[in-house]
C-alpha cells in the first residue's frame, strides 16, 4: 500500500502536483469507511490498522520527497 500510493503519486506529481493531492484525498476517502467498520472484527482490525498506519506512513514519506533535495540528472 505505502510504496503504491508512492508511487502513483509521485508519478501524478510530474503531470499535475493537484491531481497528484486530489487522487491522494480519494484514496484515503475511499479506504476511509472500510477502515471503519474493519476496526471493530478482532482479526480484521489488524489489516485496518495496517492499512491506516500505510496511508500515513506514505503521506510522511512523499512530504519528505517533496522537501528533499531531488536527484541530478533525473527528471
Amino acid at each position: 500500500m505505502v510504496v503504491t500510493l508512492v508511487v502513483v503519486t509521485q508519478g501524478l506529481a510530474e503531470v499535475s502536483p493537484a491531481l497528484a493531492i486530489g487522487v491522494n484525498v480519494v484514496v484515503a476517502a475511499g479506504f476511509a469507511p472500510s477502515i471503519w467498520l474493519g476496526r471493530r472484527i478482532p482479526v480484521w482490525r489488524w489489516v485496518a490498522f495496517g492499512t491506516a498506519a500505510g496511508v500515513v506512513l506514505a503521506w510522511i514519506a512523499l512530504l519528505l520527497s517533496a522537501l528533499g533535495p531531488s536527484t541530478p540528472g533525473v527528471h
